[in-house]
């Protein structure tokens, strides 16, 4: 089955998705910076279920790897946040030009 939505209701969830996004990181890279690691596994894993409603599968991934080094103990690095960083912001790129916005 298809969805049945226009592309100004998928360029609404998607503006929605990645303002979440942005908010998610903001708080991960506090949670980070202060060594809350509970803060942190809780933001990336709120993050992989949006990403994978949206089919982010990289992103996602890379979140599931923070979430889970996070929740070890052993801490997120700050590249890996920051590639997260990266990655969320091509994302936005890539839909903006599909959508044309």
């Amino acid at each position: 089955d298809e969805l049945m939505l226009t592309v100004e209701e998928i360029r609404e969830i998607y503006d929605a998705f990645f303002e979440d996004a942005d908010e998610i990181i903001r708080f991960s890279r506090e949670a980070l910076t202060s060594g809350d690691c509970s803060s942190l596994a809780k933001r990336m894993h709120a993050l992989k279920g949006m990403t994978l409603n949206l089919r982010m599968t990289e992103l996602a991934d890379l979140a599931t790897l923070i979430e889970l080094s996070a929740k070890d103990g052993t801490g997120a690095k700050e590249d890996q946040l920051e590639h997260l960083i990266l990655l969320n912001t091509d994302l936005r790129k890539q839909v903006d030009l599909f959508y044309k916005k």
